[in-house]
């Protein structure tokens, strides 16, 4: 407890710098704004989503150099100027139109003027702060971002019911710069650890280099990818799916906020679950349950229970990927390089982020429904989950806790 008596200000404004960031609001809220941007501009949903592309193309050509940066001059120095840009880009977003390509340069800009707003800066300020309980602290840290599920998406809904989706691009901005900002800035303070350009020198674990020559590294970035391309591609698209199925855009977007609320608990329950049993195992498991949730979407028809499960089971996934990603990067290569490694895995979480949202959009425009999208992402999770099972056999850092069970 030790850990968590000194370490909370960091998880609290890494949480809010998470909400407002690429994996909090700017994701959970891309679907909100599918059907009202359609039906401002008669753009198409595959269309609308290939701005997910450009959020990508931002992010993966940024995340490898923002990682650099945060390991030689600290995270709160590189993310607090950052939440002032996605600000701002957010504000553009809310300019665009009707021309498609100002829609798209919006996108890009969300990425690259809030490309240290990710998880690249806010598990690296709690991985470097904590190590006996780093699963359980990354999930309350990644609470930020499922709250944006669990609260964002019904206010940005309200917004852009009652004030137009313009207005529901402003609040996001507002949050970033009223709420995220001040905390980071405040509450967002050095590890114990040299902060320096000899920073990565000083700290324990293998550099970019190595990290690149291990199994373990590509079998990461490899799980990840599928992992986010078919969660992309179902969050991104629930509420467009729900809506189809008769619901009233209110209610899906309740229902969405009922994935956020399994989200949020899954932060916590798999964090402290990763510090006590066998990572590779929980996450091999917990990856299961959007398996059965994409299975249960393409049969249920509009059966409201079973729609409930589904958006329960997915949540779990959304809730632990990140978690995911962080704490195997630390557990396989150390902290010595610890941004510049995740930035590139990252750049792969991006990709599929990327990939997924406008290949499901693309799939809806040709065949008229979501049946072959939702079996294809069923077989990604199952990959995934396998991938990240796999790591049992892959060796770890020396200085890693062990926690087999």
């Amino acid at each position: 407890m030790g850990e968590f008596r000194s370490g909370w200000p960091t998880i609290l404004a890494s949480a809010a710098g998470a909400c407002a960031g690429l994996t909090g609001l700017a994701f959970y809220t891309f679907g909100l704004f599918v059907k009202p941007l359609s039906e401002a501009f008669g753009w198409t949903r595959g269309e609308i989503t290939l701005g997910m592309s450009f959020i990508t193309l931002g992010t993966v050509a940024t995340a490898p150099l923002v990682g650099w940066l945060i390991d030689r001059f600290g995270v709160r120095r590189v993310a607090a100027p950052s939440l002032i840009g996605i600000a701002i880009a957010f504000v553009l977003v809310s300019r665009a139109g009707p021309q498609l390509a100002t829609f798209y340069a919006a996108c890009l800009a969300v990425a690259v003027l809030g490309c240290a707003t990710s998880p690249v800066s806010w598990t690296r300020a709690v991985s470097s702060r904590f190590v006996r309980g780093r699963g359980l602290a990354l999930g309350l840290t990644l609470l930020g971002s499922a709250s944006a599920g669990v609260v964002g998406v019904p206010v940005v809904q309200w917004l852009i019911v009652n004030h137009g989706w313009r207005s529901g691009y402003l609040g996001i901005s507002a949050f970033a710069v009223l709420v995220a900002l001040p905390l980071v800035t405040l509450l967002l303070r050095p590890g114990p650890e040299p902060q320096r350009v000899s920073h990565s020198r000083a700290l324990p674990g293998l550099t970019l280099a190595q990290a690149l020559r291990t199994g373990a590294f590509w079998t990461i970035a490899l799980a990840i990818l599928v992992l986010i391309t078919a969660q992309s591609g179902a969050i991104i698209h629930l509420v467009p799916l729900l809506t189809d199925r008769g619901l009233a855009p209110v209610e899906a977007a309740k229902l969405a906020g009922v994935m956020g609320i399994s989200v949020f608990l899954s932060r916590v329950i798999v964090g402290g679950l990763l510090d006590r049993f066998s990572p590779p195992l929980v996450a091999g498991l917990t990856l299961l349950a959007p398996v059965a949730a994409m299975a249960i979407l393409a049969v249920c028809g509009d059966s409201r229970p079973a729609i409930v499960v589904a958006v329960v089971l997915l949540g779990l996934a959304a809730g632990a990927e990140i978690d995911f990603l962080s704490f195997f990067a630390a557990r396989h290569f150390g902290m010595g390089a610890y941004g510049a490694i995740y930035g590139w895995l990252f750049a792969m979480f991006s990709l599929g982020n990327g990939v997924g949202a406008p290949l499901v959009g693309a799939i809806y425009d040709i065949s008229g429904g979501y049946q072959i999208a939702l079996w294809g992402a069923a077989a990604l999770f199952a990959l995934g989950a396998a991938l990240f099972g796999s790591l049992a056999w892959r060796p770890v850092w020396a200085g890693t806790p062990t926690t087999e069970a």
